[in-house]
């Protein structure tokens, strides 16, 4: 079965800098942002200032392995991720890191 996972960067910014407590500031000004997926899955997303880009860590956790995801990512309604990727054993997760945007 697959699983598809969508977020929009700048949509994610924004409600990050102005949304509920879920959305923490890290350490260097990163803002990462969580959340549910379908079933028991859960998502992260990190973003950080990057030498005037942004590096984007984006992670999935569904406790089961061999779970195929369609991972899409945007910036300003430009996708710039589009793959498939798969949880691996034994956390049943994967993570992506695109070229920074």
């Amino acid at each position: 079965m697959q699983r598809i996972v969508v977020f929009g960067l700048a949509g994610l910014l924004a409600v990050a800098m102005l949304g509920p407590v879920d959305a923490a500031w890290a350490g260097g000004g990163d803002i990462v942002k969580s959340g549910s997926c379908s079933g028991s899955a859960t998502w992260k997303l990190k973003l950080s200032p990057e030498n005037g880009k942004i590096e984007v860590e984006f992670e999935v956790d569904s406790n089961r392995a061999g779970q195929t995801w369609r991972v899409k990512l945007f910036h300003d309604g430009d996708r710039f991720f589009n793959r498939l990727r798969t949880t691996k054993a034994p956390s049943g997760s994967f993570e992506v890191r695109p070229a920074h945007r």
